[in-house]
């Protein structure tokens, strides 16, 4: 009996080689374009929260002050503020600053270097009435800074 040599058509080895290389070149390009623009919205995202908590902090600040009778300093990480219906103290810590109102806390993620300013200029007691208040916000790419004085208050 006689084979039948009939021909299949199909692709060759090479063939199948090139499009699998191309196809794994169009994957990769795309996991790196998808894996840069993830990359990207979450810094922006941090950024964003990172600057609402400085605006929340500056403006809660602002409010403060403007409402109590007197700002007490406690060494160079704390201050109070004495207002009509209790005490607001804040906590400057190295990556954060505390709010603590009435028992309720508010964190903000700023990283604060607070400089404190006295009529006496000495900071020998320790607890003083608070003439000034300087923040400076001390990042990679910029560097801010928001002064309070007594007068202000």
């Amino acid at each position: 009996m006689r084979m039948l040599t009939k021909k299949i058509k199909a692709f060759s080895l090479p063939e199948l080689l090139i499009v699998m290389v191309l196809s794994g070149l169009v994957t990769g390009a795309i996991y790196f374009s998808y894996y840069s623009v993830n990359r990207y919205h979450q810094n922006l995202t941090m950024n964003i929260d990172r600057f609402g908590d400085q605006q929340e902090l500056f403006f809660r600040l602002k409010k403060d002050m403007d409402q109590c009778f007197a700002v007490t300093a406690f060494d160079q990480r704390r201050i109070d503020f004495l207002t009509a219906t209790g005490i607001i103290q804040y906590r400057f810590l190295p990556d954060r600053v505390e709010r603590n109102w009435y028992g309720q806390l508010d964190e903000f993620r700023v990283a604060l270097t607070p400089e404190f300013y006295f009529r006496t200029n000495t900071v020998s007691e320790k607890n003083q009435l608070l003439d000034g208040l300087k923040l400076s916000l001390n990042q990679i790419r910029h560097s801010m800074s928001l002064f309070f004085t007594r007068d202000t208050m």
